[in-house]
C-alpha cells in the first residue's frame, strides 16, 4: 500500500517539482526578504539618482545594496525553523554568498510601462572547479552550489509594504535554487559539469545580442525560452505564484495560469513565426529603419553564417573552465546556407517546446 504521502510525492516528481528543493527554497526566500527587511529597519540612507523613464519622464529613484556572505548565509540556513537536517542532506546546499540590489521607482512610472512590481532579474554563478561535493565533520557531504544574486526593480509601494514583494521574489528564487540542483543531480548520477548542449546555446543567446538589431534579439530570447533546462525551472517558479493564488477549480487554475510568466513564454514559443521575422528584417518603415536594418540584416547574416564556429568556440572555452557536460551539435550546412530554412527548423522546434511547456503547467493543478 502506497502512502498518501509518497502519492504526492510521486505526482511533484512528475509535474517537475521536486520534494528535495522546498526547504532550501522557503528557508532562502525568508533570508532574502529579512535582509531587505533589516536593511530598511537600520534607516541606512538610499542612494537617490535621477532618470529618465519612458512615457513617463524625469523621475527620482533610490537605491541600495546588499551582501550576504556565504558564512553568514549558512549560519541562517541551519538556525533556520525550518531546518531539517535529514531533508538538507538530499541537497546540502552549503556556504552560498547571496548579493542583493534594488532600485525604487515611482509606481506610475512602472505601471504606464507594464513593469511587474516588483520585477527580479537573477542570475546563478557556480565555479565548475568546486562543483564536487565534500564531506565535513558532523555535517556530512556538502554541496558549494554557488553564489546568487538578486536585483529587484520596485515601486515605492513595494518598500513600504515589503510583504508584496511575494510571490514574484519568492518565484524567482524556486527558480534559480532549482538551477543549482539540476546542476547537482546531473553531476552526482553522471559526474558530469554544466547543463549539456542546451548550456552552450544559453550562452551563444548572450554573445549574439546587439543593440541595433531588436528583430534577431527576439529570436534569440525565443531560443532562450525553448531551453529545456529554463523550462524545468520555470515550473517550481510557477508553482509558488499558484499557491498565492485563491484557486477553487479547474477553470481558477487556467485563469490563474494564464497570467503566469511561464504562460507568456509559452504563448511566444507556439507564437514564433520565421516568415514574420525575415519580413520585419526587411521591411523599411521609418527614418530609423533605414539606418538601423541594413545593420541588423548584415548581423543576422553573420549569426548564421558563424552558428557553428561560435558553438564551437563556447564548447572549447567551457572545457577549459572545466564544464564536462558540454557536447557540441552544429547545424547542417543546408540550413545555415538559408536563412529562411534556419528560422523555419527552429519554428517547428519552438512550436515543441511551447507545446511540452503547456503540458508541464497544467500538470501544476494537481498540486494546489
Amino acid at each position: 500500500m502506497i502512502s498518501r504521502l509518497r502519492i504526492k510525492q510521486i505526482i511533484k516528481e512528475a509535474a517537475g517539482v521536486p520534494d528535495d528543493i522546498e526547504m532550501i527554497v522557503d528557508i532562502f526566500t525568508n533570508l532574502v526578504k529579512d535582509e531587505i527587511k533589516a536593511f530598511k529597519d537600520s534607516g541606512k540612507e538610499l542612494k537617490v539618482g535621477e532618470v529618465n523613464i519612458k512615457n513617463y519622464g524625469d523621475a527620482e529613484f533610490r537605491s541600495g545594496k546588499i551582501n550576504v556572505s556565504r558564512e553568514k548565509s549558512w549560519q541562517y540556513v541551519k538556525s533556520s525553523p525550518f531546518f531539517k537536517k535529514e531533508l538538507w542532506d538530499k541537497f546540502p546546499m552549503y556556504k552560498n554568498k547571496i548579493n542583493i540590489s534594488f532600485n525604487i521607482y515611482p509606481d506610475e512610472g512602472l505601471d504606464i510601462n507594464n513593469v511587474n512590481k516588483p520585477n527580479i532579474d537573477a542570475t546563478h554563478i557556480f565555479n565548475p572547479d568546486k562543483i564536487e561535493p565534500e564531506e565535513r565533520k558532523k555535517l556530512g557531504k556538502t554541496y558549494s552550489s554557488g553564489d546568487f544574486e538578486f536585483n529587484l526593480t520596485m515601486g515605492d509601494s513595494n518598500w513600504d509594504n515589503l510583504d508584496t514583494l511575494s510571490p514574484n521574489l519568492d518565484s524567482v528564487i524556486a527558480h534559480e535554487i532549482f538551477h543549482s540542483y539540476q546542476l547537482f543531480k546531473k553531476y552526482t548520477k553522471s559526474g558530469e559539469v554544466g547543463f549539456g548542449k542546451e548550456h552552450t546555446l544559453n550562452t551563444l543567446v548572450g554573445s549574439l545580442k546587439k543593440d541595433f538589431n531588436k528583430e534577431f534579439n527576439y529570436f534569440l530570447h525565443v531560443l532562450y525560452l525553448s531551453l529545456r533546462f529554463e523550462q524545468q525551472a520555470r515550473i517550481p517558479q510557477t508553482l509558488r505564484v499558484l499557491k498565492s493564488k485563491k484557486i477553487e477549480n479547474y477553470n481558477d487554475f487556467i485563469e490563474a495560469i494564464k497570467k503566469t510568466e511561464a504562460y507568456r513564454d509559452a504563448q511566444m514559443l507556439k507564437t514564433f513565426s520565421a516568415d514574420k521575422l525575415i519580413n520585419d528584417l526587411s521591411k523599411m518603415e521609418s527614418f530609423e529603419d533605414v539606418l538601423r536594418k541594413p545593420m541588423a540584416q548584415q548581423h543576422t547574416q553573420f549569426a548564421i553564417d558563424s552558428w557553428n564556429d561560435i558553438l564551437e568556440r563556447i564548447v572549447e572555452h567551457g572545457k577549459q573552465s572545466g564544464m564536462t557536460s558540454n557536447p557540441f551539435r552544429g547545424m547542417s550546412q543546408k540550413l545555415l546556407d538559408n536563412p529562411k530554412l534556419f528560422f523555419k527548423h527552429w519554428e517547428k522546434v519552438f512550436d515543441r517546446r511551447g507545446d511540452e511547456l503547456f503540458r508541464s503547467l497544467t500538470r501544476l493543478y494537481a498540486l494546489l
